[in-house]
């Protein structure tokens, strides 16, 4: 099973996780906080379109949901702090990372995606 990882420690967005987007695997995603003493908020995003076959300029992100129809979770870190959250992604997609406007502290970011047949 494929396994990404990506730190985020000031704003900005962390490197991308090129996903399988054609072969239709579920995914699994987390993000963790290092510290008690971190701040900040985050999104998780993700596109929909393969970003080994699109610029990077023209790629669409979109904020994870935690309802439909919704505009994106901010998760801050009091929230996230110590467990962390998980994310389960029963359809394939482009790639995902972690974007924010403000943040201290190490945030963290997982993704496991599927393999086989």
């Amino acid at each position: 099973m494929p396994l990404f990882a990506a730190s985020l420690s000031s704003a900005g967005v962390t490197a991308v996780s090129n996903l399988n987007l054609i072969g239709g695997k579920s995914i699994s995603a987390s993000i963790t906080i290092g510290s008690s003493t971190s701040s900040g908020d985050a999104i998780l995003q993700y596109t929909l379109q393969d970003i080994m076959k699109t610029s990077a300029s023209a790629v669409i992100w979109q904020g994870v949901s935690s309802a439909q129809g919704q505009p994106a979770t901010h998760f801050s870190a009091s929230n996230i702090y110590p467990d962390g959250v998980f994310f389960p992604f029963q359809t394939p997609l482009g790639a995902l990372r972690l974007s924010s406007t403000s943040v201290t502290g190490t945030w963290t970011l997982l993704v496991a995606e599927g393999e086989g047949w």
